[in-house]
């Protein structure tokens, strides 16, 4: 037993300080082994085909930041620009816009109390003091107060007034036509060694599709898997160049039955004269149908609405049917028409659609945010060295109980009239965010120990089945676990 006496190397002390050594006992039941190697791959595929080469995560994310800038334009004819001499807006007639009071068709399509007073008006008129920084409100209503001083501080009113200005003329008008202004966002990107602008980059939008999808179908699915933002197929589509001139590669290839030809005008570069573009043929999107008549009315919202005659296109067999999504790409960035922008968000009309008080949006107002991410990471693609800088942008709408600006129109000093006004509409929010991957030692050496630990733990998991819960556990537990008697100071089997 040992010459450091009974006492202090008893039985009591080798139970105590038994060593265990491993041993390798090979079971053949093939229900353990289908559990144990059903473990493996499970985890195997967990680690090396979803966490590593699917989500990438044994690269670095970093935050991307960025700056955004809005445009806008209104309707204007083959998307030329407004500054141009023989430029034409393309304006819906009043009596074709069911909201104002000229409005000549079918009373159903909107309430007769919810009609008003229109206007036309290009950017200027609407934005006089332009446009800086991330943000625009686009009016959709706007009321002009005429306001006479009825008071002045004296000593007579004791040097303080109950009120300054009465009201003398109060006018609402809607802005015409505003779904069909189209909105022009570019936007740049940076994070270390990666920094650049949309213009050079591929970009996409996401579109929820319900289509063909009952309102019970769409409970059924919102009571299994909850409420969440789309409720039927999230869509993720590309914003195709609607030029030859864009900085990046399109994502699909042309129809084999079209060629180039034609001239469009494109947005204009900041401080550059407008320059003109031929047209390249596209890839349509949503199977829309391509242009095939000799002379056709097109309208394609998003800068312009291009209702005339194509003869001059369609005869040379340009497919325009693309840009009938209100979406798509110049040099200088990416163009949404409103109209787009409140169908991506959810809102299928500012007249039907209200606030949480009831209140028509065209009247109150709403927010829009876009949010543009950016990524450098592809699955399946980014671990083997392949990938690229892209973007996304997703619509949602932010409801506030009033989205309204309040300005000082006019005041002629010394005078005590003055005019204001007060513009309710639709503002636009864009945020720019994303992250961008770095290959990391670091975080692929934590991937293979995350990997090693899991394969313990399905190591484990087989014995404790074989040993505790199997017919034949004794067995297995007896194979598995050797405990020698011991008698005197020999050992016996």
């Amino acid at each position: 037993m040992g010459s450091c006496g009974s006492d202090m190397c008893g039985p009591a002390a080798d139970d105590l300080l038994a060593y265990q050594t491993l041993k390798v006992v090979r079971i053949k039941d093939h229900r353990l082994g289908v559990l144990y190697y059903g473990l493996i791959l499970a985890i195997a595929v967990f680690i090396f085909g979803y966490e590593m080469l699917y989500c990438n995560n044994h690269f670095d994310k970093r935050d991307v930041s960025g700056t955004a800038r809005l445009n806008l334009r209104h309707p204007t004819m083959n998307f030329c620009s407004p500054r141009q001499p023989d430029c034409l807006s393309n304006f819906t007639s009043l009596r074709d816009v069911p909201y104002c009071k000229t409005y000549r068709g079918s009373s159903s399509e909107v309430m007769p109390n919810k009609q008003g007073d229109c206007i036309i008006a290009d950017k200027y008129m609407l934005l006089p003091d332009g446009v800086t920084g991330s943000q625009m409100l686009i009016p959709t209503m706007i009321t002009t107060t005429e306001e006479t001083q009825v008071c002045k501080p004296g000593p007579s009113n004791n040097w303080t007034c109950d009120k300054l200005y009465e009201k003398s003329n109060v006018q609402e008008v809607f802005v015409g036509d505003i779904e069909k202004y189209s909105i022009l966002l570019s936007h740049s990107y940076h994070r270390d060694s990666f920094s650049g602008n949309n213009n050079r980059v591929m970009g996409y939008y996401l579109e929820c599709d319900t289509s063909g999808m009952s309102k019970k179908e769409l409970q059924l699915q919102k009571t299994i898997f909850g409420a969440t933002d789309c409720m039927g197929t999230l869509r993720k589509l590309p914003i195709e160049c609607l030029t030859d001139e864009c900085n990046f590669k399109p994502p699909f290839k042309a129809s084999s039955n079209s060629s180039s030809g034609g001239v469009f005008t494109a947005w204009p570069a900041p401080g550059a004269p407008d320059a003109e573009f031929s047209v390249s043929p596209r890839t349509r999107r949503h199977g829309a149908a391509p242009v095939a008549a000799e002379h056709v009315t097109l309208n394609v919202p998003g800068g312009g609405g291009v209702v005339g005659t194509m003869a001059a296109y369609t005869s040379r067999g340009i497919d325009m049917g693309f840009a009938n999504d209100g979406v798509f790409a110049v040099p200088e960035g990416d163009v949404f028409s409103l109209g787009k922008l409140l169908q991506l968000s959810g809102i299928s009309s500012l007249d039907t659609a209200t606030s949480l008080d009831g209140n028509p949006l065209r009247r109150g107002g709403t927010v829009i945010n876009v949010d543009v991410e950016y990524s450098n990471l592809i699955p399946f693609a980014s671990t083997f060295g392949q990938g690229e800088v892209t973007y996304e942008y997703s619509i949602t709408q932010k409801p506030l109980h009033q989205v309204q600006d309040d300005i000082l129109l006019w005041q002629q000093p010394g005078n005590t009239s003055r005019v204001t006004e007060r513009k309710n509409g639709v503002l636009v929010v864009v945020n720019v965010k994303g992250s961008f991957g770095f290959f990391s030692l670091m975080n692929l050496m934590l991937m293979l120990a995350e990997a090693a630990s899991m394969l313990a733990v399905a190591t484990i998991l087989t014995d404790k089945i074989a040993i505790y819960l199997m017919e034949r556990a004794p067995l297995y537990y007896g194979s598995k676990y050797e405990e020698p008697k011991i008698v005197g100071d020999e050992e016996e089997a």
